[in-house]
């Protein structure tokens, strides 16, 4: 019996070792695969920082040149904004304004240019497809109008002074400063250095451009400009998106109310959006942050889409809803409260989710799970208002927008 007991407790005793050496294994194996897990995610993170400040200063390299031919024509550079669409003849010595969140088109001319080929100049222009969307269709207008409106801009009764273009483009760069210097809050000490140096440059375009209309020689006799107000057609141009949004909204589970929301305060409905961050399109997709994201989440793919691509209605919704799907359902997942992950979501469209995680953290620390666990012990208002009295100024604002835009949406469509 002493022996059979002897022989049992040294099987007992076999198994317990066995066990610690299983798993002894089993937590190294784990802690291998977490570290290389972090490891990869590391690298991911830095090849990210990487592909953005190559693809932001080429995009921006291209931009000044841009902006370098413009300015030798007309003296000042008015270019293409998150709302705004501008459009020059080849040779420069034509332009016209589209401007979405003012509901405008504006023209400014060479006096030496013949009517007929103003006239075609604008037809041409407002013809041009963005998608299967025309130009036109994107303001609101129906083909057979276009000729209404080219007449009503080459017409005398419309006429627009010089110098009121040109506030109007030291408006944009104000606004565009403001963006750059919201941006740059998101960087390392490092680039806010370099953002700061960009930021300079956009200082001096503006200080130039200010110096060009004291001086008078804003209104040259050889430039003749006009501008015609567009209804507000704020429903109609929402709904030009109606089925790519209705189809991303079921397919993620959104609100179809918060997509045209998002869509409105990040570009006024304008598919041709751009802005220096660089972002682009409807939803304003920074190509090499949220763009990869997607990419990666949706076909596994490390490579960024392109501004082509994002200038296409279909895809930059594609992208849009996916993202803030993505900020459901895997950044916020931890977050209880459906309308406390909400706020979030929205604030994280702005400024990136470790900054909203930041917000709920006594140190600064942008842990999306610490946040989580301190955004359950509040209620959703005491959420937002957290979002709201901590945030940027930036991201205040556009908080309230969105949730104004989507109430709006869900109240008329």
């Amino acid at each position: 019996m002493k022996k059979i007991l002897t022989t049992t407790c040294c099987i007992i005793l076999s198994w317990q070792v066995y066990g610690v050496i299983v798993d002894d294994k089993t937590t190294t194996a784990a802690q291998a695969h977490k570290a290389e897990q972090e490891a990869q995610l590391a690298k991911f993170k830095l090849d990210n920082q990487l592909a953005f400040k190559s693809y932001r200063d080429a995009f921006r390299d291209g931009l000044a040149e841009y902006k370098g031919r413009v300015e030798q024509v007309w003296g000042y550079a008015d270019v293409s904004t998150n709302s705004k669409w501008v459009h020059y003849s080849d040779d420069l010595s034509e332009k016209l304004v589209i401007d979405y969140e003012n509901n405008a088109i504006g023209l400014q001319r060479s006096a030496n240019q013949s009517l007929p080929e103003t006239k075609q100049f604008i037809e041409d222009a407002l013809k041009q497809k963005i998608g299967d969307k025309s130009v036109a269709e994107s303001l609101g207008i129906d083909i057979v109008d276009i000729d209404q409106i080219a007449e009503q801009l080459i017409s005398d009764a419309n006429l627009a002074a010089s110098a009121e273009f040109i506030r109007s483009n030291i408006d944009d760069l104000k606004k565009t400063k403001s963006q750059l210097q919201f941006q740059s809050t998101q960087l390392s000490l490092r680039e806010q250095k370099k953002e700061r140096s960009y930021i300079k440059e956009i200082d001096k375009e503006i200080a130039k451009t200010e110096s060009l209309l004291r001086s008078g020689k804003a209104v040259s006799k050889d430039v003749i400009g006009s501008k015609v107000s567009l209804p507000n057609k704020r429903v109609d141009r929402a709904l030009l998106y109606k089925t790519d949004v209705n189809k991303q909204a079921k397919y993620h589970g959104l609100p179809v109310s918060l997509i045209y929301a998002v869509m409105e305060v990040e570009s006024s409905f304008n598919p041709r959006a751009q802005s220096p961050i660089p972002a682009f399109g409807l939803m304003q997709i920074v190509p090499t942050t949220a763009g990869l994201d997607v990419n990666r989440h949706l076909r596994k793919s490390s490579e960024a889409p392109s501004a082509n691509e994002l200038y296409q209605p279909p895809q930059n919704v594609l992208y849009g809803a996916t993202y803030l799907a993505m900020l459901y359902q895997t950044y916020f997942k931890d977050i209880k409260n459906p309308l406390s992950k909400h706020y979030c979501v929205i604030a994280a469209y702005n400024t990136g989710m470790g900054n909203v995680s930041a917000l709920f953290s006594r140190d600064g620390t942008k842990d999306l799970k610490k946040a989580a666990n301190v955004i359950n012990k509040l209620s959703a208002q005491q959420v937002h208002d957290k979002i709201k009295s901590r945030a940027h100024p930036e991201t205040k604002r556009y908080i309230t927008k969105v949730l104004d835009a989507q109430h709006y949406f869900e109240q008329n469509m």
